[in-house]
């Protein structure tokens, strides 16, 4: 992007306050805020929409947030950062966080590169917006039968994973993922708030509930895992509010009196 040039940034008018400072706090972006009802079947379709009627007015070019193949070529590098890290040892298996699919599509893509087959790649969803595992789901059993009707578009409903709470996964990264995946799983609104509180009181990491999906699998013991596994769980994003109605939950499970010594 041409640094002199501004951009627009096109938000849900129901943003988590703590991201939308992050982003107002850039001088160069003008926001422009879309609605998105709790029952809206295109959550992002509406931004996405939005954002590119503004195109032609403003000669900008829309970069989607997870359909856009140089996203997915970015988000491979996490792949990257879990194979340095690891060194010389295999993961047998890695819990991606999947929305659109843009990040689970770049790991995936990675990792199946450096390890093959030997690696597990499996991506983690809400079962609010099931998008993704439902469009898997519908393309393994039907085949070439049902390729014009996806990805799918689900309905979605409100779900502390905000940030993976996407009506229609992207076409692009979809491409990646039903070639690749091992499997696409989802777990519910309750595991997700334990995991949030799991990762404070034993990491003390403070992670979204979309970045805490992974971490809500192994806690539903949705996986099979041996003592000698080695698991990897990507972890990403950290925009919640505290003090937003539904982090009261996660204020009273943390001091609850089971909780206290």
């Amino acid at each position: 992007r041409d640094r002199h040039r501004p951009g627009e940034g096109v938000e849900p008018a129901k943003v988590e306050p703590v991201e939308h400072l992050r982003v107002v706090a850039r001088p160069e972006l003008v926001i422009l805020a879309c609605p998105r009802p709790d029952d809206d079947r295109r959550a992002r379709g509406d931004l996405g929409d939005r954002a590119q009627a503004r195109v032609p007015a403003m000669v900008h070019v829309f970069i989607d947030g997870f359909d856009d193949w140089d996203i997915i070529e970015g988000q491979a590098t996490v792949g990257h950062e879990i194979f340095h890290d690891l060194g010389d040892r295999v993961p047998d298996v890695v819990l991606v966080p999947a929305g659109g699919g843009g990040l689970l599509a770049g790991v995936l893509y990675y990792l199946r590169t450096v390890y093959g087959e030997r690696t597990r790649v499996i991506g983690v969803q809400c079962d609010r917006a099931p998008g993704l595992a439902e469009s898997l789901r519908l393309a393994r059993q039907s085949g070439s039968s049902s390729e014009e009707l996806l990805p799918l578009e689900v309905a979605t409903r409100p779900t502390i994973a905000d940030g993976i709470r996407i009506g229609r996964p992207g076409h692009r990264p979809f491409r990646v993922i039903r070639r690749w995946v091992d499997d696409v799983i989802c777990v519910g609104e309750e595991s997700i708030y334990e995991a949030i509180v799991y990762l404070y009181e034993h990491s003390r990491l403070v992670v979204e509930g979309a970045g805490a999906v992974g971490v809500a699998a192994l806690l539903e013991r949705r996986l099979r895992l041996a003592p000698d596994t080695t698991a990897v769980v990507v972890i990403s994003g950290g925009n919640i509010d505290v003090g937003d109605r539904k982090s009261t939950r996660l204020n009273s499970s943390h001091m609850s009196e089971s909780r206290m010594p």
